[in-house]
């Protein structure tokens, strides 16, 4: 399995859910079923080439959660369709060459788009980069001394 994250409730039916996309297959969704593990998966997309799936729930606006897959240094984004699945991928416009984490989280700067938190290789300091309804902002520095952890991203 690869491209395996954590993607919120995809479904949208209050429970989160888990998308990856298996050896040789398809991009698939696997619904959550709360205590009782997951319900059986369905394909989302036709495979995708990446290296990681970066998780950011509803980036876009129109109400379906949203997937970002990092290939290399570039990221696109790939809007969901409502029932779990995504369509057409849009390259955005974010250089990433200098960081090796890339992890979405929810709207901390109020703009009404989920950010990211990428980690800089050459010292390990954490930056905040804002989403932005077109594209992204001014990158905020958070801390140092994240070189030595390896658990994200």
């Amino acid at each position: 399995m690869k491209l395996l994250a954590a993607v919120g409730d995809m479904t949208g039916d209050g429970w989160p859910d888990l998308m990856g996309q298996p050896a040789g297959g398809s991009v698939r969704i696997y619904p959550g079923n709360g205590l009782n593990g997951l319900k059986p998966s369905y394909v989302a997309h036709a495979p995708i080439d990446a290296g990681t799936q970066v998780a950011v729930g509803r980036w876009d606006g129109d109400g379906a959660p949203d997937s970002m897959f990092r290939q290399g240094n570039q990221l696109t984004l790939f809007p969901g369709n409502g029932p779990g699945g995504l369509t057409s991928p849009t390259p955005l416009k974010l250089d990433l060459s200098p960081y090796d984490w890339v992890v979405g989280i929810s709207d901390e700067t109020g703009s009404g788009h989920p950010d990211l938190i990428v980690r800089a290789k050459s010292n390990g300091y954490l930056w905040l980069i804002p989403g932005t309804p077109t594209g992204f902002g001014q990158r905020r520095f958070l801390g140092e001394g994240m070189e030595a952890y390896d658990l994200a991203g």
